[in-house]
């Protein structure tokens, strides 16, 4: 496909993620507008009133991740209403009025943004969101910024204690690390930092089907990690070409690093097993491969639920959710639910089970703007492009 052909394709799945916003989130209110691929390395997106035209960076269109895109997009349908809808045109461009809007409906109401030009499916690989400075601008915010970078490194710490040799230091490490993150959500909780920014990060890659040992992984992270997911369909994959789904996280910047993490690690790890298991059985089809890592992940779950019963019932600790997570996603993805799958294994499950329940979590969790993964290529991490919302 030639890149003009490329651009096409962009702007007609625009126009298609444009009409299923405004219906979910502006209640059909909006005439179709024309789209532009803006050849600017200073804005975002662009919303031009005059020639009813809305712009989304070429760059951005063609190499971020499509969520990006889509939240650029849904900020300058938010300028779109403001001025269309609201008629307001003696206001800031991002103003009271402009705020209130993305409040009601999720989206980010910054004036400015920093968003990653490429995505990486590894946990060597991952991009790194360095956002301390751009997010949190008080003292108050600095420090509990200061505080979450301090939980990602405890929490590192222990994960590399979870590599020792020793079995009954390994499995205590990895409880211990698991415990601190129950122990660092209360806190959150009892101290009412539950004002802290809720983000949403691009969880794996844009796929036209996706497994059930897949959607595990993200339950897992739903009921352990203190986040949420959700599987928003028809993404443009700009590489492929493709029309898929792909599962949007949600959270706080550190539960968003940990579960990040965790996704990575089961991924890479249930590829792993089943090879070594599949070489040592002679094991060939595909239903076989899906039901061994299905297996994993489900084995993974019961060390899970073993710990918060421990945690429950011998420390008296309580797994809180979060509100505002709940709130930001009721917001952000009206009418959209989370995915929900059944399936028959084979025998090859339990196999997968019986290592899923010996997997430990190791190190590799990221904090501030370098990897902890002693293993990681630092060429492999791409800069972040800053650049500025214009109305």
């Amino acid at each position: 496909m030639s890149q003009q052909q490329l651009h096409q394709l962009i702007i007609k799945q625009l126009l298609l993620d444009w009409q299923q916003l405004n219906s979910r989130l502006f209640l059909h209110q909006m005439n179709i507008p024309q789209f532009q691929l803006l050849d600017s390395d200073r804005d975002l997106g662009k919303w031009s009133p005059s020639t009813r035209v809305l712009s989304i960076q070429m760059k951005v269109a063609t190499q971020a991740s499509w969520l990006d895109v889509l939240e650029v997009l849904k900020h300058e349908m938010a300028h779109q209403f403001v001025s269309e809808i609201l008629n307001i045109k003696d206001e800031d461009p991002h103003g009271p009025m402009f705020q209130k809007v993305c409040q009601e409906r999720g989206i980010d109401g910054r004036s400015y943004g920093r968003i990653s030009l490429t995505y990486v499916e590894s946990i060597e690989a991952k991009e790194v969101f360095n956002l301390q400075n751009e997010v949190h601008t008080t003292e108050n915010k600095a420090n509990e910024t200061l505080d979450n970078h301090k939980i990602l490194d405890k929490v590192r710490k222990l994960l590399s204690l979870a590599q020792s040799d020793n079995l009954n230091e390994a499995e205590q490490a990895a409880m211990r690390a698991q415990t601190l993150i129950v122990k660092h959500q209360l806190e959150r909780y009892q101290q009412s930092h539950l004002d802290t920014p809720i983000e949403y990060r691009q969880l794996g890659m844009i796929k036209s089907k996706h497994f059930i040992y897949e959607y595990a992984i993200t339950q897992i992270l739903i009921d352990y990690f203190f986040v949420d997911v959700i599987w928003i369909p028809n993404c443009l994959d700009q590489k492929t070409e493709k029309i898929g789904s792909v599962a949007e996280m949600i959270g706080s910047f550190e539960n968003l690093e940990i579960a990040e993490y965790v996704y990575h690690f089961l991924l890479e790890n249930t590829e792993k097993l089943w090879l070594k298991h599949q070489k040592a059985n002679q094991l060939k089809g595909l239903k076989e491969k899906l039901s061994f890592k299905y297996g994993v992940i489900k084995g993974f779950e019961n060390q899970l639920k073993s710990q918060k019963q421990v945690h429950i019932n011998e420390m008296g600790l309580i797994y809180l959710k979060d509100p505002q997570i709940q709130a930001y996603l009721e917001k952000r993805h009206k009418y959209l639910s989370s995915h929900k799958n059944s399936w028959n294994p084979t025998q090859t499950f339990l196999a997968g089970k019986a290592e899923g329940e010996q997997l430990r979590l190791q190190k590799g969790i990221q904090s501030q703007n370098t990897t902890l993964n002693p293993q990681s290529n630092s060429n492999n991490h791409q800069p972040l492009k800053q650049l500025n919302h214009s109305k």
